[in-house]
């Protein structure tokens, strides 16, 4: 499969909704985000433009399928070829995925995204692979599976508070359904933000000496 790198910056504030063949898109396209429903029901795709942050509560599966993003310090990437359990409990600040490469993918980088669609059974549309052509960061966002330690906690009341939020029932539907991600929070049963959303809340903030000191600790000084 081949892709062309074909790139516009031309955006319009305002969100888009559609469905082809069952499968949900949801776009603003004044952030230059979009969210795909894929077939597997807790599958989605985040699709970003650089620079571009969202916001978190909950339990992700984060696999970077193209470009990069920074979440809590640590850098993830395609060539890790991972998938990240990231935890956002609630009473914390909200976890950010920001994005971290200022370079257009090149054609390398799609032909690596390609190959780990392949080692995680996925196949994208051609509606989505066109879409890809416009975009810096591609992610897989799924619901995590517990390990026995945390299957067990999950039996704890006051560890299954932590992951449940009352901002996904306060909320309007139609104030749901103007953000991207109002289908992927039912099925993942997390809260998402975009900056524009995002301003009152409590979120992680990296200190000035954060780089500095993750590096000294990698490092073992």
């Amino acid at each position: 499969m081949e892709l062309h790198v074909q790139r516009s910056n031309e955006h319009s504030a305002q969100n888009q909704v559609c469905s082809v063949n069952g499968n949900w898109k949801v776009e603003d396209t004044g952030s230059c985000v979009s969210v795909h429903n894929l077939p597997r029901r807790e599958q989605f795709l985040l699709l970003l433009n650089h620079p571009n942050t969202v916001y978190f509560k909950g339990r992700l599966c984060i696999s970077v399928l193209m470009g990069s993003v920074d979440v809590l310090g640590c850098t993830m990437s395609a060539h890790t070829k991972y998938r990240h359990t990231v935890y956002s409990p609630k009473g914390s600040s909200m976890q950010s995925i920001e994005t971290c490469s200022a370079l257009p993918p090149s054609s390398h980088d799609y032909e690596v995204m390609i190959e780990i669609l392949g080692e995680f059974g996925l196949e994208l549309s051609n509606c989505i692979l066109d879409e890809i052509r416009h975009r810096d960061c591609v992610i897989l966002l799924e619901a995590p599976q517990p390990d026995r330690l945390e299957g067990y906690l999950n039996t704890l009341p006051s560890f299954m508070h932590l992951f449940t939020f009352t901002e996904m029932k306060e909320r309007s539907t139609g104030g749901r359904q103007s953000s991207p991600f109002y289908i992927a929070e039912d099925v993942l049963q997390c809260v998402f933000e975009l900056p524009s959303t995002a301003k009152h809340l409590k979120k992680h903030q990296k200190g000035r000496d954060w780089d500095e000191i993750t590096d000294k600790i990698i490092k073992g000084k």
